[in-house]
């Protein structure tokens, strides 16, 4: 299980934020772009770490991994959040325990 879950964690949230149709551009070393989670209209309000895959938005408070974001972006408990996410990634890309 924790390899499945270090594999979800490891998702890209910019593939995730592609999957709900929101563009993002790098600014400096962090990736921005406008927060699918509430509905702002602030265009780097999100922000995204490349080397820790965390998202932060400036304007809601929304933060965390993947996983969170899928939890909140889709109003979804964790474990739910994981099987959606368990779908992105295929079965071949993790190691079942």
């Amino acid at each position: 299980m924790t390899d499945e879950i270090e594999a979800i964690k490891a998702i890209p949230l910019t593939d995730l934020l592609g999957e709900v149709a929101f563009r993002w551009k790098f600014v400096g070393s962090e990736i921005r772009s406008k927060c699918p989670i509430h509905a702002g209209n602030n265009p780097t309000a999100l922000a995204i770490n490349p080397k820790t895959n965390l998202f932060k938005c400036y304007s809601c408070a929304a933060a965390g991994s993947p996983i969170d974001f899928v939890m909140k972006y889709h109003n979804l408990d964790k474990s739910e959040a994981i099987k959606q996410l368990k779908m992105t990634l295929g079965p071949e890309s993790y190691t079942s325990r």
